[in-house]
């Protein structure tokens, strides 16, 4: 009995540390837009200043 019960704790203790793993995953993806968030709002005034309001990524000319 304790054969069944072995492979069924060691399956539930993965489940448990995938959850933990996406849950941290879950948290940095936040934090990063938060950031991303506070850049682009910090950069604003430089864009409007400089007369770029698109906000896109031009190539080099020439």
């Amino acid at each position: 009995m304790s054969w069944i019960v072995a492979p069924i704790l060691v399956g539930l203790a993965g489940l448990v540390v995938l959850g933990v793993l996406a849950l941290r995953a879950l948290r940095a993806g936040l934090a990063l837009r938060r950031e991303v968030d506070r850049t682009q709002g910090r950069l604003e005034p430089v864009r409007i200043l400089f007369g770029d309001h698109t906000g896109e990524i031009r190539p080099p000319r020439g």
